[in-house]
């Protein structure tokens, strides 16, 4: 561990608890539009479907990169903080899509749980590249 709760004082248990937070309120977010009855779209369907599922993708690629932020400080290596917040997110996009298979005119789908593994692991592959940017930066 990189360290207790008491050690990292008021300060920075405000920002442990505001990171949680924003993976709770982005939680809600995927909840509040997996609960939205079938979306009429104005596109052409090709269209339709490619703008759905990148939004399916962007939409995990950020609940990945808020949960490892939340994750990080309580965890000593950075791979195993990765490979957890890919593991949340991807079970909580199991969790979304059973929920809209309560949603009249919506439904859950296997395509779109691994579409938002994609996400996830695009998430930390933007990381990824982003060290490699700075690593070659110095």
């Amino acid at each position: 561990m990189s360290g207790s709760a008491v050690s990292w004082g008021a300060t920075g248990m405000v920002k442990v608890l505001m990171r949680w937070m924003a993976v709770v309120v982005w939680m809600g977010v995927i909840f509040a539009l997996s609960a939205i009855p079938s979306l009429a779209s104005p596109f052409e369907p090709i269209y339709d479907f490619i703008l759905r599922k990148l939004a399916h993708v962007t939409v995990y690629v950020v609940l990945t990169l808020l949960v490892y932020g939340a994750l990080r400080p309580h965890m000593a290596r950075s791979t195993r903080a990765w490979l957890l917040a890919m593991l949340v997110a991807v079970l909580y996009a199991c969790t979304d899509e059973w929920h809209q298979t309560f949603v009249p005119g919506r439904e859950g789908t296997v395509r779109d749980v691994a579409i938002d593994g994609l996400g996830a692991m695009g998430a930390w592959m933007v990381a990824s590249l982003r060290r490699v940017q700075e690593t070659w930066r110095r």
